[in-house]
C-alpha cells in the first residue's frame, strides 16, 4: 500500500460515515510519513477504530511520536496496537507512555516484540503502566533487547495499585535469574493480576526456580499459565516449582517445560503435582527432555489420580520407548482420566508400544480426542490395533497423526476399515510419509468421498496428495 496509499485511506477514515473499527496494515512498507495521517485519523470526532496493526513496517520512532498525538485525543477508541517489528528503539517510549497514561487512553492491548527496546525504554514504558489512567491488559515485549536491569520496573509496574495486566511476554530477552527474581517480587503482590507470563529462551536456570516456586503459591497468586521453555532449569529446578505447584494457592493451569534440561530424576516431583489436592494443571508441555521410559512410569501415577485434572500432555522427543506404553495405556484407562491430547511423535514406540496403548484407547474411560503418533518408528502391524480403537463403541479420537512411519498400503487399507464404521468419529487424518503408492492414496481419497457425501467430514491430509 505505502504512505500514499495510507493517506488516502486515511481521509476516508476521518469520515462520519465510516464505521471501520479493525484496520490491519502490516507488512505493507510504511514509514513515519503516514504516521501524521494516521494520527489524525485516530483523533477524528467519529473515529470508531479499535484495532490497528502496524507490524512489520519501518516507522521508526518519529513516525511512532506523531501517531502518539493521536493516542492522546479524547476520541481515540483504539484498544488494541500492534507495533512489532517496526524499527522502534527507547528514543519512542517517552511518547507511548504518555499515552498509556493519558486520561482517555482505552489502549489494553501492546505489542512491541522485535523493536530494540532495551532497557532504558521499558524503564519509560513502565511510568506509563503505574498510572491510574493506564488499561494496559496485555503487554508484549519479546525479544526487545532487555536485560535483568529493567526487571525492578516491571516489577513496580505489576504490583501498581491500579495494574491492569493481566499478560506479559518477555520471551527472547536475557532477563538471567537475578532479573526473574525481580520479577517475582511484584508477582507477589496483592495488587498483581498477571494471569500469563512468557519467559521462553530468558537465559534462566535453576537459581530462580525458588523464587517463581514462591510467587506461585503467594496468597493472592493469580498465574493460570507459565512458559519457561528453552532455559537450562534442570532437575532441580522443577523440584523447586513443585512446591509452589503443590500449594492451595496455586492457580496454575498451563505449564510449559519443553527443552528445558530435564531427565526422569524430576518427574517424580512432578507426579505429585499433578495429584495434589488442589493442583488445576490441565496442560503440561514437556516434550525435547531425555524423561526416558522410566520418567513417564512415574509420571502415570500422577495422572492416575482423581486429583489429576490434566487434558492436554506432550511428550514429544522425550526418548520413550514400547516400555512406557503399558504405563500410558493404564493412565488412559484411568476412571477420573481427563486426557484428550497426547503427543507421543518423535519417540521410538513402535508397534508393539501402539499394541499396549491399545487396550487404554479402548476403554470406555478413555477421553482421548486428538493422538500424534509422527515419527514413532510404525509398522502395518500395529494397524490392526488402531483400526480396532477407530471402531470402538467408546472412542472419542477426532484427530490422529500417523505421518512419517510406514505403514504402507496394507497399513492403511486396516485404518481404512476402522474409519467405515458408524463408531468412528475420526475427522482428522494424516498420513502424509507413508510409502503409500498411486493406487492406494486413490482408494483414500475415494473413501474420503464417500463419508463426505455421508455427512461425515473426514480429512485424510497427505503431503504427496495436496488435494486431501
Amino acid at each position: 500500500m505505502e504512505d500514499s496509499g495510507v493517506d488516502q485511506l486515511c481521509e476516508e477514515l476521518r469520515s462520519e460515515n465510516c464505521k471501520l473499527e479493525k484496520l490491519n496494515l502490516s507488512d505493507c512498507v510504511l514509514t513515519s510519513r503516514c504516521c501524521s495521517a494516521l494520527s489524525s485519523a485516530l483523533s477524528a470526532p467519529h473515529s470508531r477504530l479499535t484495532e490497528l496493526d502496524l507490524s512489520g513496517n519501518n516507522m521508526e520512532d518519529s513516525g511512532l511520536d506523531q501517531l502518539c498525538e493521536g493516542l492522546w485525543s479524547e476520541n481515540c477508541k483504539l484498544e488494541k496496537l500492534n507495533l512489532s517489528h517496526c524499527g522502534l528503539t527507547s528514543t519512542c517510549c517517552s511518547a507511548l507512555s504518555s499515552a498509556l497514561s493519558a486520561p482517555h487512553s482505552r489502549l489494553t492491548e501492546l505489542y512491541l516484540s522485535g523493536d530494540n527496546m532495551d532497557d532504558s525504554g521499558v524503564d519509560q514504558l513502565c511510568e506509563g503502566l503505574w498510572s491510574e489512567n493506564c488499561k494496559l491488559e496485555k503487554l508484549n515485549l519479546s525479544h526487545c533487547g532487555l536485560t535483568s536491569r529493567c526487571c525492578s520496573a516491571l516489577s513496580s509496574a505489576l504490583s501498581a495499585p491500579h495494574s491492569r495486566l493481566t499478560e506479559l511476554d518477555l520471551n527472547k530477552n536475557h532477563m538471567g535469574d537475578s532479573g526473574v527474581d525481580q520479577l517475582c517480587e511484584g508477582l507477589w503482590s496483592e495488587n498483581c493480576k498477571l494471569e500469563k507470563l512468557y519467559l521462553s529462551h530468558c537465559g534462566l536456570t535453576s537459581r530462580c526456580c525458588s523464587a517463581l516456586s514462591s510467587a506461585l503459591s503467594a496468597p493472592h497468586s493469580r498465574l493460570t499459565e507459565l512458559n519457561l521453555s528453552n532455559n537450562t532449569l534442570g532437575d532441580s529446578g522443577v523440584n523447586q516449582l513443585y512446591e509452589g505447584l503443590w500449594s492451595e494457592n496455586c492457580k496454575l493451569e498451563k505449564l510449559d517445560l519443553s527443552r528445558c534440561g530435564l531427565t526422569s530424576r524430576c518427574c517424580s516431583a512432578l507426579s505429585s503435582a499433578l495429584s495434589a489436592p488442589d493442583s488445576r494443571l490441565t496442560e503440561l508441555n514437556l516434550s525435547n527432555n531425555t524423561l526416558g521410559d522410566s520418567g513417564v512410569n512415574q509420571l502415570y501415577e500422577g495422572l492416575w489420580s482423581e486429583n489429576c485434572k490434566l487434558d492436554k500432555l506432550d511428550l514429544s522427543h522425550c526418548g520413550l520407548t514400547s516400555r512406557c506404553c503399558s504405563a500410558l495405556s493404564s493412565a488412559l484407562s484411568a476412571p477420573h482420566s481427563r486426557l484428550t491430547e497426547l503427543n507421543l511423535s518423535n519417540n521410538t514406540l513402535g508397534d508393539s508400544g501402539v499394541n499396549q496403548l491399545y487396550d487404554g484407547l479402548w476403554s470406555e474411560n478413555c477421553k482421548l480426542d486428538k493422538l500424534d503418533l509422527r515419527s514413532c518408528d510404525l509398522t502395518s502391524r500395529c494397524s490392526s490395533s488402531l483400526s480396532s480403537v477407530l471402531s470402538s463403541p467408546h472412542s472419542q479420537l477426532t484427530e490422529l497423526d500417523l505421518s512419517d512411519n510406514k505403514l504402507g498400503d496394507s497399513g492403511a487399507r486396516q485404518l481404512c476399515e476402522g474409519l467405515r464404521t458408524p463408531n468412528s468419529k475420526l475427522k482428522t487424518l494424516k498420513l502424509s510419509g507413508n510409502e503409500l503408492n498411486e493406487s492406494e492414496k486413490k482408494n483414500l481419497r475415494s473413501l474420503q468421498k464417500e463419508l463426505n457425501r455421508t455427512g461425515r467430514q473426514v480429512d485424510i491430509k497427505m503431503w504427496e496428495d495436496r488435494t486431501c
